[in-house]
């Protein structure tokens, strides 16, 4: 079952899902975490209903698994459910009170309602705490990619960038530090290393259509015109009628 996580966290979604069903088979295998990790699954796949269900499941079988919780969060911020993310929140602030887990929630839902100030504090508590007590690094890649993205959206792009780098290095498959990092560097007019950064979002995050887009788009502008015609024309394939097809287009008839 870890090892579908792993898949997972790697972009493997089918390979996640054949581990997941031999793990279902065996008699042995804690139900929690295959449900928990089924909606892992779903969620990278954007299937939130489907994600929502196995999170809650893997929640009531496991009550002590702070891991389930955030994503169960992050299921219901995905589907725009505040009101939900909020139920679960209330709930992760009594069981996990004085753990980094609460304080990852709480930052989560504030960023979520634009409360960017209380977002950032319950992130820096988290990142220190992490820190303080040497938790596995992916634990503090995440606490520190939540912290660039609230300070990313609180206006401080040059504040945010060396923190998705700092989650990076410790976590190379946060894949939406990558995003964050290729946003970034666009905006910048860093198009060579945004399209690096993109390209890497679509291995990860198989499901992730726009970042076929923002790759083309990066790719273009620094003039890697293979690269830019194969992930505009993946992402034309795709979603063929998104709001972006019309500028893909134009993108494409410029290469």
């Amino acid at each position: 079952v870890e090892t579908a996580r792993v898949h997972v966290l790697t972009g493997d979604l089918d390979g996640a899902k054949a581990l997941l069903e031999q793990a279902e088979a065996a008699p042995d295998a804690p139900r929690w975490l295959i449900q928990r990790e089924r909606g892992r699954l779903a969620l990278r796949q954007r299937v939130l209903p489907v994600a929502i269900e196995a999170l809650e499941r893997a929640a009531s079988l496991e009550p002590g698994d702070g891991e389930t919780r955030l994503l169960l969060i992050d299921a219901h911020l995905g589907a725009d459910d505040g009101a939900s993310a909020r139920r679960v929140l209330e709930d992760v602030m009594k069981r996990f009170a004085g753990r980094p887990e609460m304080q990852l929630a709480v930052g989560r839902v504030r960023l979520y309602f634009d409360a960017l100030g209380e977002a950032r504090e319950a992130f820096v508590k988290a990142k220190d705490q992490l820190e303080r007590e040497k938790a596995a690094p992916r634990w503090i890649a995440e606490a520190t990619y939540w912290l660039a993205r609230t300070t990313y959206y609180d206006g401080d792009a040059d504040k945010a960038r060396p923190l998705a780098v700092q989650a990076l290095q410790l976590d190379p498959n946060l894949v939406d530090a990558h995003a964050l990092l290729g946003t970034i560097d666009s905006e910048r007019g860093q198009f060579k290393a945004a399209a690096a950064s993109w390209e890497k979002v679509t291995r990860l995050d198989p499901a992730a259509d726009e970042a076929w887009f923002e790759l083309g788009a990066a790719a273009a502008q620094s003039r890697q015109k293979k690269l830019a015609r194969k992930a505009l024309e993946t992402f034309l394939q795709r979603v063929p009628t998104s709001d972006l097809a019309p500028e893909a287009k134009k993108l494409l008839a410029k290469l």
